[in-house]
């Protein structure tokens, strides 16, 4: 029951069950959007500027979620987003029901969907402090809402598939789209504390550069984001180089890259459980410098592989470094930030681990049509490590300042 303690508190189990059932929500729509797309048109070129137009979202628009956080009321501007992108998916649905979706608004739509999420995770992750009193408690709600996460990621391509087979795209979208409804009933039930805003009501801009600022000021922050943008842009591009090293490489079909997949979705539950059982704000650094390094340490033994069981236990590894930085660096950084600023530094933290993705998807693309996917693999997980023994060297300064 340790590992589950946060579910005492009864407006994170509401929270938790709302978000969820919109986790398989999006992850359905996610697969059947590039089904959708990729059936309509051939094309993997429009599939892959899709989904580039969804992600970058995470750079511009997180900073401003962040902002929103420490400006208003979260609940009711949870409720508003959840709203967009309700009417986002139902517009879709009736849309592809019609024959009216064409590339360009199908991609649109999508753009909306990605702007939606970059201002809904750092409001997500900045009402975690007010739905959990005891601060001891706080590691275990946020891994348990990051299991929440791969839950979604694991049932919602499976519904995606059974439904697309069945009913076609359209009605995958409109699931989704009920799945935010159901987020936003769950949300007016939950009664939220008065929280401290940092932000004025003044220039935009101004309180933005005070985000900043203040991130860059503290080393802890300042060295957990800097790792996080390591993570994003070394490795969550391996999504981009397992098809290719599955098929040329390792010889193998779509059924040993789904099995590959499955082999990184268990790593990350691993390292959910680990977190839920024993992070806390103290041995936060450590974790983040050793999951680091094991993530990097997982892209090469990734890249040596000849043989699938090495693969997979390989694959397994990278997806437990990944999910504990991530994870790990939520947690820490809530813990360490004023509570009048923790919006705009979890708006940063969005920025940094999924901002950057997309253009660490396009290095690695350019990486292993220049010296294959072997070669790439081993290149990231290099200098991904690297990255993690540059945040050891830091660790004791930056738990010095952060007790200071």
């Amino acid at each position: 029951m340790h590992a589950l303690r946060a579910l005492r508190y009864r407006d994170y189990r509401v929270f938790l069950l709302g978000q969820g059932v919109a986790l398989i929500g999006t992850w359905c729509q996610r697969v059947a959007i590039a089904w959708f797309i990729y059936r309509t048109t051939g094309s993997p070129l429009l599939l892959g500027i899709a989904a580039f137009a969804a992600e970058i979202c995470f750079l511009f628009i997180a900073p401003f979620g962040g902002l929103i956080a420490d400006r208003v009321r979260r609940g009711p501007a949870l409720i508003a987003v959840q709203a967009v992108s309700a009417a986002q998916a139902f517009t879709l649905a009736a849309l592809v029901w019609a024959g009216w979706a064409e590339f360009g608004v199908v991609a649109a739509l999508a753009l909306v969907l990605g702007a939606c999420q970059a201002i809904e995770m750092p409001l997500r992750q900045a009402m975690f402090s007010d739905l959990v009193s005891d601060p001891h408690d706080l590691p275990n709600a946020i891994a348990l809402m990051a299991f929440m996460n791969n839950a979604g990621r694991l049932i919602g391509p499976i519904v995606a598939g059974f439904v697309i087979g069945i009913a076609g795209e359209n009605v995958c979208f409109a699931i989704n789209g009920f799945g935010y409804l159901f987020v936003i009933v769950a949300l007016l039930t939950i009664r939220l504390p008065e929280q401290a805003r940092g932000a004025s009501d003044g220039k935009v801009l101004h309180d933005l550069r005070e985000g900043f600022a203040y991130a860059w000021g503290l080393r802890p922050i300042r060295a957990t984001l800097g790792l996080l943008a390591a993570v994003g842009f070394c490795y969550l591009p391996y999504l981009v180089v397992m098809p290719i090293f599955t098929h040329d490489e390792l010889r193998a079909d779509a059924r040993v890259l789904g099995f590959l997949l499955s082999a990184a979705g268990a790593g990350a539950v691993g390292g959910l459980v680990w977190i839920a059982i024993s992070a806390t704000a103290a041995n936060l650094p450590r974790m983040l410098s050793l999951s680091g390094a094991i993530g990097g340490v997982g892209m090469m033994v990734l890249a040596a592989s000849a043989w699938l069981p090495l693969a997979l236990l390989a694959m397994a590894i990278v997806g437990f470094g990944i999910v504990v930085t991530a994870t790990g660096a939520n947690v820490y950084l809530q813990s360490v930030a004023a509570a009048d600023k923790r919006g705009r530094v979890l708006g940063l933290y969005a920025m940094c681990f999924l901002g950057v993705a997309p253009f660490g998807n396009l290095i690695a693309g350019a990486l292993v049509q220049r010296t294959g996917s072997r070669a790439t693999l081993a290149i990231l997980g290099f200098l991904g490590l690297a990255c993690a023994v540059w945040f050891q060297l830091h660790r004791r300064r930056m738990q010095d300042e952060a007790a200071g």
